[in-house]
């Protein structure tokens, strides 16, 4: 056995591995082999302490609709110390609850996750020095109808009005991902907003739970929308899932003035000012000058939006003018009575001034 020092007659020292260290034992004058020190010095000793596992590798979950669970492959790895468990845990992004299960081999299953939630599945593979995890691709857990595009309805839609006939809003689902489960179920409630501001409460339909809506005389001044709500009808513990529709503009009614007396009279180059006014809501203003009415005089016009008549009468439109105020909305179309404006030139024809000379004697001064 080269490179170990002996004496002899005696056995190997305790420091004579690899050329190091003296030997010990016998009597006899040893002598060192070749290589060795003759003095004693530290054993070098190479363990292989181990290392904390590498992530497991090809992480898949895959969801089960019957069962709620997700089935989570992977890759084992090998490591030293060996691994000890294999840890899957679900967790969603949107709500739903998290899920754990352990395993000492691929699949795991992980039960309970919460239906119509999205989850990314990780494993951990773990030993005495650690552990170390990689995860699965986004999925999601099936279960109750999901909506994807919400619900809307047609008919005059974002401008609903109260009239005769009465008008009827034509809803439409939306789209709802059924995770390809049979049974899938639907139910409609019409809500209205007071004002178009602050809560919702049912809009009173009877029959109730449809898809169409007609408008009476009660939703006038309220906003609309649509709510449907999905769930399974073979499986109600799965749950529901609610989507509405964007909220419609204020109802209207038929347009009624409730301001319609302008000034009578005008100059060129001056009016003091006006606004119509006309309850029914959305409505929009405009000038009737059709046979026999003139319309207004050059220069002016009537804000669509306001009813406000703005700018001032031209030069050489000296005269009276006859118009109509019109107030339209998706209910209906009211005119105003005829109107009358005058106007004025605002040249003096001729100025009499009456002064009461000194003495008494009246003097008439025409110019």
């Amino acid at each position: 056995m080269p490179n170990v020092g002996s004496d002899q007659g005696g056995q190997p020292g305790p420091n004579a591995l690899n050329g190091i260290g003296a030997g010990t034992g016998g009597t006899g004058g040893g002598t060192n082999a070749p290589g060795s020190t003759g003095t004693s010095g530290a054993v070098l000793v190479f363990l292989d302490l181990g290392s904390s596992p590498s992530a497991p590798g090809s992480v898949t979950a895959t969801p089960n609709s019957s069962t709620g669970a997700a089935q989570v492959s992977f890759s084992t790895v090998s490591a030293y110390p060996s691994v000890s468990s294999y840890s899957a845990t679900c967790s969603s992004s949107d709500g739903g609850a998290t899920r754990s299960a352990s395993g000492l081999s691929s699949p795991i299953s992980v039960a309970n996750l919460t239906r119509g939630k999205n989850y990314v599945c990780s494993v951990a593979a773990t030993n005495d020095l650690g552990s170390a995890s990689a995860s699965s691709s986004s999925f999601l857990m099936p279960g109750a109808p999901q909506n994807t595009t919400p619900p809307s309805f047609t008919g005059t839609a974002g401008f609903p009005a109260f009239k005769s006939p009465p008008e009827v809003l034509t809803g439409n689902p939306g789209v709802w991902n059924t995770f390809g489960l049979p049974d899938d179920t639907y139910a409609y409630l019409w809500q209205s907003q007071a004002g178009c501001a602050g809560g919702r409460t049912p809009a009173s339909r009877l029959p109730n739970n449809q898809l169409n809506f007609t408008i009476t005389a009660n939703d006038v001044n309220n906003c609309l929308r649509l709510q449907v709500t999905g769930s399974n009808a073979s499986n109600p513990s799965w749950g529901s899932n609610v989507a509405v529709s964007a909220s419609s503009l204020q109802v209207t009614t038929q347009p009624a003035f409730t301001a319609q007396s302008p000034p009578v009279i005008a100059d060129v180059g001056y009016f003091s000012g006006y606004s119509f006014a006309a309850s029914g809501n959305r409505i929009t203003y405009s000038i009737d000058n059709s046979a026999p009415l003139t319309g207004l005089p050059p220069g002016m016009s009537i804000n669509g939006t306001t009813g406000a008549l703005t700018g001032t009468p031209n030069p050489g439109t000296a005269g009276p003018w006859t118009y109509a105020v019109i107030a339209t909305n998706a209910s209906g179309t009211v005119s105003s009575t005829p109107k009358l404006l005058t106007v004025s030139d605002s040249v003096v024809d001729r100025l009499v001034i009456t002064e009461q000379p000194v003495g008494g004697r009246s003097r008439l001064a025409a110019l």
